[in-house]
Formats: C-alpha cells, structure tokens, sequence
C-alpha cells in the first residue's frame, strides 16, 4: 500500500467543495503495473473525522483488496488521532453496504438522497 507518487506521501492540502480547508490521503494498492484499488480519505478539521472512497478494480474484487485497503488506512486514520471514518454508499449497491458493515460500518443519518452514510468509529 503507497501513495500512487511517492512525493505525494504524507496530507495534503486542497480546497474542499464548499471552499473549507480539507486534507486529501490518496493510496493505492499495487501488483506489478496493476492498481487493485484505491482509498481516499478526506479530512475536514472542522468535522474532526474524515470522508472515505474505496474503489476496488472488479477484476480484484472479492479477493481481500478492499479488506486489506480499509484495514491499512483506518490503522493510518488512528495513528493521527482521528476518531471516525464515513462513507457514502448508492443506495442500490448492497454489496458495498454490506462490506462496510461487515467492518464495523453503522449506518448514519444525513446522507444525500439516494444515498446511505456509514460511519466507523476508530478504536471502538
């Protein structure tokens, strides 16, 4: 698991949808040239815990990638004292949902329409 440029390590800076200050932490997960996934976590400090995308390639899918993307970014999210990770899920991709909450995932109010919000507390 590393950044897709190793320049790009650490958080990084970037100007959010509703012009707040947010960090982005972009990694993938790699076999040879191949990309089996990538996580993106986006943190608002305003909203103390962080927003993150998962993205499996679906000829890896089923196969620990998503397991072992999540398991290595929420460790790293821990590790800088972050206390919960969301994510949005279509409402419609119950493979998905049902990963998150395999992992700990709950469900949250406040998602967009057509959309469900999960949240996992780190540590907890």
């Amino acid at each position: 698991l590393h950044p897709p440029r190793e320049k790009d390590h650490g958080w990084n800076p970037v100007e959010g949808r509703d012009g707040a200050r947010q960090f982005r932490e972009v990694w993938g997960g790699w076999r040879g040239k191949d990309l089996l996934g990538l996580v993106v976590l986006d943190f608002y400090p305003r909203a103390s815990g962080a927003e993150l995308t998962l993205v499996v390639n679906p000829g890896f899918r089923r196969r620990g990638v998503g397991g072992f993307l999540l398991e290595k970014i929420a460790s790293m999210a821990e590790s800088v004292g972050l206390p919960w990770l969301e994510v949005s899920v279509d409402q419609g991709n119950t493979g998905a949902r049902l990963f998150f909450e395999r992992w700990g995932f709950t469900s949250i109010r406040g998602a967009a329409p057509g959309k469900s919000k999960l949240r996992f507390r780190i540590g907890g």
